[in-house]
């Protein structure tokens, strides 16, 4: 353990780009399930309107 491992620019960058792409699809999809749900309320009182 005297030596540190070299690092690979291959998980240097694989890494990074995993994280940014988790990020963007979990923000992608809760966005989209907002907006959805969003929808679903206004056509609920929608339908509830005489």
């Amino acid at each position: 353990m005297t030596t540190p491992p070299r690092k690979s620019p291959f998980l240097a960058l694989a890494l990074p780009v995993a994280l940014l792409a988790g990020a963007l699809t979990i923000g992608f999809w809760t966005l989209d399930h907002i907006r959805v749900a969003r929808a679903k309320a206004q056509a609920a009182q929608m339908w509830m309107q005489p």
